[in-house]
């Protein structure tokens, strides 16, 4: 019988928590396993095949119900030009079933995933990373934005996130740069360099990422949160797309 202590001192059900396994020798591939084949003493996950190998007593979750931090926003995951891609490639009869159980509801069977990042431009996970297609303006010294554009992600990307949108109409969006447009940086890198301090670059990278959101919501996709780099501290990333952003840039 469950129980409360000054601590919440609650036994945990049974059934409230399963655990998945994959193995590096490929033993087990997403195998659910009993949660004692896990979280038993002496006996690593990675060598647990099933429940009898070890038992252990009940699990039990401590929670101080006086204490409260900040609230979570959601939990999820990103959706670069590379999932999309693979996404879309795929028959529906693999694509629907995997973008319900990823996103629908614990109500309708999903796994309830409802936040999602999207990349502005290509990250370390995309499928064209020729010229023209790295980010929404490789125009060199296109200041005013002219030649900015994202039909591009019309092939596949926006339709894989208007279904995730449908089946999950609470799905919160952040939106992350990888780089800057090269043209805008202080070496025409890819992977490296940070934004050129002349011709006021700051200000016009920030009405290119307005563009972006203003893009979206024009096509009924409304970006939540907008973080201005992924890993800002990183400038030197060879072929991986990445730009350095140093705190008084960002502010």
């Amino acid at each position: 019988p469950h129980h409360t202590t000054p601590l919440g001192v609650l036994p945990m059900p049974a059934a409230a928590v399963k655990a998945w396994l994959t193995r590096s020798d490929q033993q087990l591939l997403f195998q659910e396993l009993p949660l004692s084949a896990v979280l038993a003493p002496g006996v690593p996950c990675t060598n647990a095949t099933n429940a009898t190998e070890a038992a252990v007593p009940d699990a039990y979750i401590l929670l101080n119900r006086s204490q409260r931090f900040q609230e979570i926003t959601g939990f999820g995951a990103a959706l670069t030009g590379a999932s999309a891609f693979l996404l879309h490639q795929a028959p529906e009869s693999v694509s629907t079933p995997l973008l319900h159980r990823l996103f629908a509801p614990l109500s309708e069977g999903g796994i309830g995933l409802n936040f999602l990042r999207l990349t502005v431009g290509v990250s370390d996970f995309s499928v064209n990373y020729s010229k023209g297609n790295l980010t929404y303006d490789d125009s060199p010294g296109d200041f005013n934005l002219e030649s900015f554009s994202n039909d591009a992600d019309e092939a596949f990307l926006f339709p894989v996130l208007k279904r995730v949108l449908a089946i999950n109409r609470g799905m919160k969006l952040m939106a992350t740069p990888w780089t800057a447009p090269l043209w805008m940086k202080t070496i025409r890198s890819i992977g490296g360099g940070t934004l050129n301090r002349g011709h006021d670059m700051i200000d016009v990278y920030a009405r290119y990422l307005v563009r972006y959101m203003a893009a979206l919501a024009k096509r009924g996709i409304m970006i939540d949160y907008l973080t201005l780099q992924n890993e800002p501290g990183h400038g030197s990333c060879g072929g991986m797309p990445c730009m350095l952003l140093d705190p008084l840039q960002a502010n």
